[in-house]
């Protein structure tokens, strides 16, 4: 299973496929991720949905940087949670394919 994260610098993961293939097992697999990663270099990043609650609280300490993103009344907000960051919307400009961050206070 580890054999991937040499192949390439950057993996995406969703958690909750992840839980299909695995089941309940996978928050101890999860563990030995982000050794190898530091041992072998590159990015990991875990994409969860709020499917199972408790697993993403037990492999939140894992993160480097964890932040939430999420929509209302047909916004997307973002925060950080670690580190903590204050929220920000979102502003698409046409004519520019980068959203915009923009502080809410």
């Amino acid at each position: 299973m580890y054999s991937y994260l040499t192949q390439n610098p950057i993996r995406l993961f969703g958690i909750d496929r992840l839980i299909h293939y695995y089941g309940e097992r996978i928050s101890n697999l999860l563990y030995i991720v982000p050794d190898e990663v530091k041992s072998r270099g590159g990015l990991v990043m875990w994409i969860t949905k709020p499917v199972k609650p408790w697993l993403i609280e037990s492999i939140a300490p894992l993160a480097d940087v964890h932040f939430k993103i999420f929509r209302k009344h047909g916004c997307i907000f973002m925060y950080g949670i670690k580190p903590r960051t204050p929220l920000y919307g979102t502003k698409t400009v046409e004519e520019d394919p980068i959203p915009r961050l923009i502080p809410i206070v």
